[in-house]
């Protein structure tokens, strides 16, 4: 009976997951989340989400969408403080971002996510992560403001390494195609123990128009022509 009640209950857990956060959305980011489905496979450690979609603060239009997330756990490694993650992807996310003057449509959760309430001091962890092959990709990003009526990035792809808990060095790569033409990639090495940073930065065919409504009042421009190829290697600390 016991074994049949663990497997019930772990069969019985993704539907739990799913109702929880749907019903508590507000209370926990202050906005309506809704889920598709969550598909946990305990054996593996395997967790897929999809279809989730996270609202507007104040309207139904969709802010963020997900169409699915798969990820997977090293579930052995918990009982030895280890949290290895080998893989993470995130397909097909869209993302609205809107900003009118200093204001972004994501401001109650950036606020949210940096809470300056006190908490007493917590002794150094004793559990190791191993984070690897971040991918988000099929991706798109689309952002308005009272400036530019639309600025919109297509087939975005981010790809992260690793992370853990003691690294020294950092990798990233991202790359899109811009809506209004052209295409963007950027590889970029943090080095975290030397404080210093690395950037290639590449532009092909991106046309100049994207950046005219930015300056063109300032410097009474008539219009922006052209397009911009770079090959850009930037170095800092």
């Amino acid at each position: 009976m016991l074994l049949l009640g663990i497997v019930l209950a772990m069969a019985l857990a993704p539907g739990y997951i799913k109702d929880y956060i749907e019903e508590n959305d507000q209370e926990l980011v202050g906005r309506k989340i809704t889920l598709g489905k969550v598909h946990i496979d305990w054996f593996t450690g395997r967790l897929g989400v999809g279809n989730l979609v996270m609202q507007e603060k104040v309207s139904t239009q969709t802010f963020i969408s997900v169409g699915n997330l798969d990820t997977k756990m090293a579930i052995g490694q918990l009982f030895k403080s280890h949290i290895h993650i080998p893989y993470f992807t995130i397909t097909g996310l869209q993302v609205q971002i809107n900003q009118v003057g200093n204001e972004f449509n994501f401001d109650d959760l950036a606020k949210a996510g940096t809470d300056s309430s006190s908490t007493p001091a917590e002794a150094e962890s004793e559990w190791r992560l191993h984070w690897k092959n971040s991918l988000v990709h099929q991706s798109q990003l689309t952002y308005r403001s009272d400036i530019a009526p639309e600025i919109r990035t297509d087939s975005l792809r981010l790809f992260i390494p690793a992370i853990t808990h003691d690294m020294q060095s950092m990798d990233v790569a991202l790359g899109f195609l811009l809506g209004s033409g052209g295409k963007i990639t950027t590889n970029t090495h943090l080095d975290l123990a030397g404080e210093s940073y690395a950037v290639n930065f590449v532009s092909d065919s991106v046309s100049l128009a994207i950046a005219e409504p930015y300056f063109a009042e300032a410097i009474k421009l008539k219009g922006v022509k052209g397009s911009l190829h770079t090959n850009l290697n930037i170095f800092g600390s």
